[in-house]
């Protein structure tokens, strides 16, 4: 019998605190006390959310004693995450980061699909929804002859936070009254649009997945944009290789869990996707020497599911006999 697990969410009235949130309280996970926490900055501490059919107070995360919590999932930007985080280990709770504050520090554990949850005192590094998508969809693939890939990944408004999301709904509505449109968290107008990523966050992205796909693994040139959307991704797929064989690529899709295989693409939807739990996979077919396909999923909902995940392994390793 499972015993329960104390959890606090920082982060908690953000997209993802939202769909983390969401997500834990669909599951079967035996969630003991949980502390939906905010930052300063979000000033949303006293607001009130629901979950489980229950109302929850959002505290405040800088005056929270961590030492109440086991786990803490942190769900904040980067500027706040190191302190938050530093706080949360030094009061013995276990922590998942999911900010990008140590995303160049190698020191710091990338949990990526088979990796052990973080244990008490210590602070691993949640990868996110692209980086785990994209190792899911290459796993298995360099026996089929896969020696590189092209991916462009049209993501949504959703995974730089809840702030773009009202950013995208303000200039909709601003646009359709034929009124001017502000721009606070991309330097130019999504709505309508579609913004190519900077070079810094395309480095960025590329080193996740090569971090989690190990040296194994095809190569991978990843091009990133964000979308008018506000939730959900759409990546295209171009595989490379001297003797690619179909049969063993779609074999190989096919037999992954966490992927559901489609034969049209035309089926393909990031709304759809975004109320989805797996990753859909599409149209796959040959140009020439090269393997295609379209693939949709949600990068929040798969970041949630991979920490519900890595929660259930924390949760186990507490109750392995010392």
């Amino acid at each position: 019998m499972n015993t329960p697990l104390d959890i606090a969410v920082v982060g908690a009235t953000g997209a993802l605190g939202r769909v983390l949130l969401e997500v834990l309280g669909d599951s079967r996970f035996p969630l003991g006390r949980l502390y939906p926490l905010a930052s300063e900055r979000a000033e949303t501490e006293g607001d009130t959310l629901t979950f489980r059919n229950r109302e929850l107070t959002v505290g405040d995360a800088e005056g929270f004693d961590f030492s109440r919590a086991q786990l803490v999932l942190l769900a904040v930007p980067a500027d706040c995450a190191d302190s938050l985080a530093a706080d949360a280990c030094a009061a013995g709770a276990a922590v998942l980061d999911f900010s990008s504050a140590q995303r160049n520090n190698p020191a710091l554990v990338l949990a990526g699909g088979q990796a052990e949850g973080p244990a008490p005192g210590q602070r691993v590094r949640c990868p996110d929804g692209l980086s785990l998508a994209v190792a899911s969809l290459l796993e298995g693939l360099t026996p089929a002859g896969v020696e590189s890939v092209d991916i462009t990944a049209l993501l949504p408004a959703g995974v730089h936070g809840r702030a773009a999301m009202d950013e995208l709904a303000g200039q909709t509505t601003a646009l359709f009254n034929l009124s001017e449109t502000t721009t606070q968290v991309f330097d130019r107008r999504l709505a309508f649009n579609l913004l190519p990523a900077s070079l810094d966050e395309h480095q960025q992205r590329s080193q996740d997945v090569a971090r989690l796909l190990g040296d194994a693994a095809p190569t991978v040139a990843l091009n990133l944009a964000v979308a008018p959307v506000f939730f959900g991704a759409s990546l295209s797929l171009t595989l490379h290789g001297r003797a690619l064989d179909e049969a063993a690529v779609r074999a190989a899709w096919a037999a992954n869990t966490l992927i559901r295989l489609d034969d049209d693409s035309a089926v393909l939807s990031p709304a759809d996707a975004a109320t989805r739990p797996d990753l859909a996979v599409a149209g796959l077919h040959r140009q020439g020497n090269a393997l295609c396909a379209w693939a949709a999923f949600d990068p929040l909902r798969w970041v949630a599911l991979h920490a519900l995940r890595l929660s259930a392994r924390t949760l186990a390793s507490l109750q392995q006999p010392a």
